[in-house]
């Protein structure tokens, strides 16, 4: 069975995260191995103040125990850190996994803004990860951040999606697989814009639902993370994981369920399972 080390935030309630990654993991068959950056009572969208605990002395000195039972993981998946520093957390875990499949979901923004408790020097700090990644899965946002550029929310033609793509491409060498998620094209189709080292561009189109929720990031890249290491296709990786956030979507607004809760992903766990 492999194994991957999820360095990311433990939000104790509303669906993202650790809280995300652990299951949907766990389903693909793939045993997840939490290393929480910070510990939150929840999620920071809409539930109020969250009371909130930064880890970065334990997960340091987590690592030092693995390594001392020389403890290695199949790959190394990052997501949302509590502070620039913690991005040396993240390398060092590279460090210690050189053959493991590195994936860095770069948490800095949405909706054309940064988050208000993101400073220029952890952006500064996760470009630096990022171009030590072998897969990147920024939103649309973050992708400006990263390309040094601000952040606008104008819906792109092909042509923008290809050139937006290629600049990432160009910036991020190391990368095996780029994606930007949550991409509006101007024929108002809704989709993830990919792009592998060869300069191969794709648009993949999914089925947009009228809400919103927290976690669909952190659901995306968890499947995406599972389905490569279960040696799937990038292509049919990222269609389950749109399929699979899609149909959860539709199953929380059916139910009435609220927004700032998440997506009810549980019941459709089954979807994720090896056949």
């Amino acid at each position: 069975m492999k194994r991957v080390l999820c360095v990311q935030d433990m939000s104790c309630f509303g669906r993202c995260s650790l809280t995300v990654a652990m299951p949907v993991l766990s389903a693909m068959g793939i045993q997840a191995c939490p290393l929480p950056t910070a510990l939150l009572s929840t999620h920071t969208g809409g539930l109020g103040t969250p009371v909130a605990s930064e880890q970065t002395d334990f997960c340091m000195q987590a690592l030092e125990h693995y390594k001392s039972l020389s403890l290695t993981f199949d790959g190394v998946y990052s997501g949302y850190l509590a502070s620039g520093s913690q991005v040396k957390l993240v390398q060092e875990c590279f460090a210690q996994n050189p053959d493991a499949l590195k994936v860095v979901d770069p948490v800095m923004g949405d909706n054309g803004k940064v988050y208000s408790n993101i400073p220029d020097t952890h952006c500064q700090a996760m470009e630096q990860l990022c171009l030590e990644a072998d897969v990147i899965t920024p939103n649309v946002t973050e992708s400006y951040i990263l390309l040094g550029k601000e952040p606008v929310t104008t819906p792109m033609n092909s042509d923008a999606i290809n050139e937006f793509l290629l600049s990432m491409r160009a910036k991020f060498k190391n990368a095996h697989l780029i994606v930007i998620t949550g991409v509006e094209h101007t024929s108002g189709k809704r989709g993830n814009a990919c792009i592998w080292p060869n300069g191969e561009a794709q648009f993949l189109q999914y089925e947009s639902v009228p809400q919103t929720y927290p976690g669909t990031g952190d659901i995306f890249t968890s499947i995406l993370t599972g389905g490569l290491l279960r040696n799937g296709s990038a292509i049919t990786s990222i269609r389950l994981a749109s399929k699979f956030i899609s149909a959860a979507a539709r199953s929380t607004i059916d139910t009435k369920g609220d927004p700032r809760f998440g997506v009810k992903f549980e019941p459709l766990l089954q979807l994720l399972t090896p056949q």
